[in-house]
């Protein structure tokens, strides 16, 4: 709430699964397009459904009757087919991971995975455009993070070719 006034709006949202990225460290780096989605899914799912809530609550979203369905590591393969359904049936899902963005090194991606389907196709349980640069959906190749590499000067080169040959991909940060 910025001055009392909240700055999210309810908006309808089709049915899908829509990814949110949340802020990592100071509660107001977040994008008033993820408070809108916050705000109006039909279904919240979150790696840890505290922080979730505690966000809303600073930004004055309302719970109110919608689930909240904790989908983390050592869960997602049991969550996952049950918010599949919820979008089935026509829900809007939102997913929140604990700081940061949902599938970059957070849990998420088994879930738009399994939203996704088997053949790359998200046309009939859409997926939320927001980490579909390329249009078709999480990485289909595995992707690899490596956010420690080697000072030496010859090393971070050698490390990061190797890295792409086995992986198809390869990031440093």
């Amino acid at each position: 709430m910025a001055g009392g006034k909240t700055v999210h709006e309810l908006t309808p949202l089709a049915p899908g699964l829509y990814l949110v990225a949340t802020p990592i460290g100071t509660a107001r780096d977040i994008t008033l397009r993820a408070l809108d989605v916050l705000a109006s899914a039909d279904v919240l799912a979150a790696e840890d459904t505290r922080t979730l809530r505690h966000l809303m609550e600073i930004h004055g979203i309302p719970l109110g009757k919608r689930p909240l369905v904790a989908c983390h590591d050592h869960n997602e393969a049991q969550t996952s087919p049950r918010l599949v359904q919820a979008i089935a049936e026509g829900k809007s899902v939102a997913y929140a991971s604990e700081a940061g963005t949902p599938m970059v090194s957070d849990p998420g991606f088994p879930l738009a995975r399994a939203v996704i389907g088997p053949d790359g196709d998200s046309s009939p349980r859409p997926l939320s455009r927001a980490l579909r640069a390329d249009g078709g959906g999480p990485a289909h190749r595995p992707l690899c993070l490596c956010r420690i590499c080697p000072q030496h000067q010859g090393r971070a080169p050698q490390l990061s070719a190797r890295l792409g040959a086995s992986t198809g991909d390869a990031g440093a940060l």
